[in-house]
């Protein structure tokens, strides 16, 4: 597949936050664990999905169509520590779903996620996100 726009902005983030806190290894495979993404739309799941497992071939990338799977997939792992990364969508329109993006990651900031939460969306709700607890914002393409 060929890479579009938007991957500079989501690797460009995420590798540029990380050279912050490890200065001693500054390529971006510093970063494993596991990353939950979170968005409604499957195609958007997996672009992100594939484009941060280029960056971070050592993350295990899940993934979730809601705020309500998201939560329910943390408490199947044990915890919102079993997470490194997040990265959440804010509107996930569902039969079966009616929390935001703010709304998730302000209960995973409740059950004391301590992982890298990133809010992204086609609209600018990046002062929600932060508000909610995100650590940064990334505005889709």
């Amino acid at each position: 597949g060929g890479g579009g726009g938007g991957g500079g902005d989501v690797n460009g983030f995420v590798g540029g936050a990380a050279t912050d806190d490890s200065s001693a290894n500054p390529s971006p495979p510093w970063i494993k664990g596991r990353c939950l993404v979170v968005d409604d739309d499957a195609m958007v799941r997996k672009v992100i999905s594939r484009r941060l497992g280029k960056v971070f071939p050592r993350l295990d990338i899940l993934e979730a169509s809601s705020g309500e799977a998201a939560l329910q997939c943390v408490k199947d792992l044990g915890g919102p520590d079993k997470v490194a990364l997040f990265v959440v969508d804010h509107y996930m329109p569902g039969p079966n779903s009616t929390m935001t993006g703010s709304d998730t990651i302000r209960l995973l900031r409740t059950e004391e996620a301590g992982g890298v939460i990133i809010g992204c969306s086609a609209n600018d709700m990046e002062r929600e996100h932060l508000a909610a607890g995100a650590d940064g914002f990334v505005r889709k393409p």
